[in-house]
């Protein structure tokens, strides 16, 4: 009996030590690696206040910006670009992130960029909206983070960035023609007024529309600083009252011209109650249809705004740089 049970203290110990050796011998596994770090780079950090991308200026109304990860990620890298207002003179307003494909979110909680899974970078653009109102460069501060917990981290150096935005300027004309505004049709359910069809177009001395825009809301014609000197009409019309849900009713319709010479000037003219949705005036043969309030006189590039009714200058400007051209189109 001795024997046995000391041969099952023996196997017993040599059991143990078996588990043991076996614990020692289990492979270790590394350290899971840190997450990967984004670093964001730039072509330019100035740029000018144009909203066209098709337009030739001297300045890029955009810059581009790369955002670049030091290793791929398994999942999309999210990030939030957010502007900081009390480190910017401008707003969020003023500027716009464009991205190629989808990963945007321009809402006011800021702008959101993707890195897909598995890729290294991004590519997008941000643009200066367009801001006709003479000012001095505006700065946007921006900051940059992880818009989720764990899934990338920002290089230090990439979480603040700002961009400057230069004065948008012009020897051009840019008009405008404003109608919209809120309306209730029968059921109570508002609609906008600038679902009307109205017109607006400018008219050379000699009586014929050499710039119009039938199809704006609001309508924005540009008067080229190359066109001749004299005296220009600017014109606007209701075509007809004809719409898809009638107001329950009729309105007097608010409307509003703006005259601009980027950089140099803005005027703002207040039209109200001259068209009437239910009886007009409308288009032809009813010549009563076409108003033009406002009229400009072209010496150069010095353009002198006239109230037609009195005959007082509403406002002048002198020369700029040559800027952008957009909406409306020359006959």
């Amino acid at each position: 009996m001795k024997k046995v049970k000391y041969s099952l203290y023996v196997v017993s110990i040599i059991s143990l030590l078996g588990i043991v050796s076996c614990v020692e011998d289990e492979p270790t596994y590394p350290a899971l690696s840190g997450l990967p770090v984004a670093t964001l780079t730039a072509d330019l950090t100035t740029i000018a206040e144009f909203d066209d991308p098709s337009t030739v200026v001297v300045e890029k109304n955009f810059a581009t910006y790369t955002l670049t990860l030091d290793k791929p990620n398994r999942f999309d890298s999210k990030f939030k670009i957010e502007v900081l207002k009390d480190k910017s003179t401008g707003t969020s307003d003023d500027v716009i992130v464009n991205l190629p494909d989808s990963g945007i979110d321009n809402g006011s909680d800021g702008f959101l960029v993707i890195i897909p899974a598995n890729s290294l970078s991004k590519t997008f653009t941000i643009n200066a909206n367009d801001d006709i109102l003479p000012e001095s460069t505006e700065l946007v501060s921006f900051s940059l983070a992880p818009a989720v917990e764990l899934g990338a981290k920002v290089a230090t150096a990439s979480q603040i960035f700002s961009l400057n935005i230069t004065n948008s300027k012009s020897n051009n004309l840019f008009i405008s023609f404003d109608w919209s505004g809120n309306y209730l049709d029968a059921a109570g359910v508002s609609h906008d007024a600038a679902d009307y069809d109205m017109d607006l177009e400018v008219f050379n001395a000699a009586g014929a529309a050499i710039y119009d825009d039938y199809s704006g809301s609001p309508a924005k014609i540009t008067f080229l600083s190359t066109e001749a000197n004299g005296t220009y009409d600017i014109v606007a019309n209701l075509w007809n009252g004809t719409i898809a849900f009638a107001p329950s009713l009729p309105i007097n319709f608010k409307t509003t011209f703006t005259v601009s010479k980027p950089g140099v000037f803005v005027k703002t003219y207040k039209f109200d109650n001259q068209w009437n949705s239910a009886t007009g005036p409308f288009a032809e043969p009813n010549s009563a249809n076409k108003k033009s309030p406002i009229y400009f006189v072209k010496t150069g590039n010095i353009y002198q705004v006239y109230e037609r009714s009195s005959g007082n200058l509403l406002i002048s400007g002198r020369n700029a740089n040559s800027g952008k051209i957009y909406s409306g189109r020359r006959k």
